[in-house]
């Protein structure tokens, strides 16, 4: 995509480009170091298969739960983010941004899967599913950009990580016997509270952010962004008994965070 866009495009436009990824990228800069870290993880339990497959049902989970809503949230705020920071000058990279988003989403929801064919011995299923979902983007990018131009880059990354996303899903599911549901029902309520979240910042920049500077559009929206995340993503857990889960994950972590502080303040009197 960069020698079709510097070839064909203005170096202002190519710098919007650029500037688009730039933001839309601190999405998967948080979440690729995870991905990394769950290689050791998985090496630790992998003769286990039952506690492996529960292992890796949790870090899908968990990593989306953290790339989801980041990336949701930045799409919807987009607007006044880049203008607070660029001006009108960024204005142009909003919609760019805002489809970039929609891949760190959907990568956001694989980054758990990658490490487990190292794992299982079995790298050549990265290798051929990176090379279809090249394929796949170079296809769309050749086919869509000389019809809606610079708007066919990011969507070409969508389309080629929507490929990933169903090849790494059918692969991992037949190598670690998993159902076909294990997964889905380890995202969805992460999906609805993420989305949920998007609504709830939509609105309320349509109500009310055309009479706010764009610093306190985000200085008031994103937290409520985040509480009502936060909100309906517990919510769901409770309504759905509390199960196993990336939640449950999440809660002992903070529990062992605020025990460890606790244990620190009373050593350090």
């Amino acid at each position: 995509d960069k020698v079709l866009v510097q070839r064909s495009l203005s170096a202002h436009t190519v710098g919007i480009l650029r500037i688009a990824e730039e933001i839309s990228g601190m999405v998967m800069e948080l979440v690729w170091p995870i991905e990394k870290a769950l290689y050791a993880g998985y090496v630790k339990v992998v003769a286990d298969m039952d506690r492996f497959r529960q292992t890796l049902i949790n870090s899908v989970g968990l990593v989306a739960a953290i790339g989801l809503p980041l990336a949701l949230g930045l799409g919807t705020l987009a607007e006044p983010a880049v203008l607070l920071v660029l001006g009108e000058k960024g204005a142009a990279a909003v919609p760019l941004i805002q489809v970039y988003v929609v891949y760190g989403a959907v990568r956001s929801c694989l980054c758990g899967i990658f490490p487990v064919f190292m794992v299982l011995g079995k790298p050549e299923i990265n290798a051929q599913v990176t090379f279809a979902s090249v394929g796949a983007r170079l296809g769309l990018l050749l086919a869509l950009f000389p019809i809606f131009g610079l708007i066919a880059v990011p969507w070409s990354m969508v389309g080629g990580v929507l490929v990933t996303f169903t090849l790494l899903w059918w692969r991992v599911t037949t190598a670690m016997s998993l159902s076909p549901m294990a997964l889905p029902a380890a995202l969805w309520r992460t999906a609805t509270a993420a989305v949920a979240m998007a609504a709830l910042g939509r609105w309320m920049l349509a109500e009310f952010a055309s009479s706010w500077l764009a610093v306190h559009a985000l200085a008031l929206i994103a937290p409520s962004m985040a509480l009502a995340y936060l909100l309906v993503w517990g919510g769901l857990w409770a309504l759905a008994g509390r199960p196993d889960g990336p939640e449950r994950v999440a809660l002992t972590a903070l529990r062992q965070w605020r025990l460890d502080r606790a244990r620190s303040s009373m050593a350090a009197k």
